[in-house]
């Protein structure tokens, strides 16, 4: 007695999934054989029909990565074939930051630490408040420039989670900067007057 053997099990890429909590499995067909979709790994999800090759998988959570397998039952002696796919749900991030120092004189060098939770993943946009801008998860120290009016300068920078499915709620926190060297005014009240006069 000689059985076929059954096809090799293939599946679609990995999957990310975003702002959902049920997904469609894919997989080939495998007639004649059939074929079994099981869940390998994460929580608890549902897969609604097993035998389908296209089956929908519901009960997923944000936060955290599903292993399933497709299954094609070969007939003895043959063995089974098999693929796996792993579905990411995404959990969406808060935006947090913090810096060494918050006030300077003259330029100043700031570093800041993405105290995002959970921890820095995904994209980000940071807007240092002075048209530069950076996507890096953390930051290269960034220098604040004073005013040229010998003015205190205050700068808000803002963290944006980009890659947030839902919310995508920025964080802030503001540099102020002074002046290295103050600019010397005087500022009479008036500059002119007639007989005696009080000058302010």
């Amino acid at each position: 007695t000689v059985n076929q053997a059954p096809p090799q099990a293939t599946v679609v890429l990995d999957q990310a999934v975003c702002k959902a909590t049920s997904t469609t499995l894919n997989a080939n067909d495998p007639s004649p054989f059939t074929g079994v979709w099981t869940q390998t790994g994460g929580p608890a999800a549902t897969i609604v029909n097993p035998a389908n090759p296209q089956s929908q998988v519901t009960g997923l959570v944000k936060g955290n990565t599903y292993t399933f397998t497709w299954t094609i039952q070969g007939q003895a002696p043959c063995g089974n074939t098999q693929a796996s796919v792993n579905v990411t749900v995404s959990a969406d991030v808060t935006a947090a930051f913090t810096a060494d120092k918050t006030q300077g004189c003259g330029p100043t060098t700031v570093t800041f630490t993405n105290t995002s939770t959970p921890a820095p993943e995904g994209n980000y946009l940071w807007d240092f408040g002075d048209g530069a801008t950076s996507t890096a998860a953390t930051p290269a120290p960034h220098i604040f420039a004073p005013s040229n009016n010998g003015k205190e300068l205050t700068y808000t920078v803002t963290l944006t989670p980009v890659s947030n499915c839902d919310l995508k709620t920025p964080f802030t926190m503001t540099i102020t900067v002074e002046p290295a060297i103050p600019v010397a005014i005087i500022n009479p009240g008036q500059t002119t007057a007639c007989g005696s006069f009080a000058l302010t």
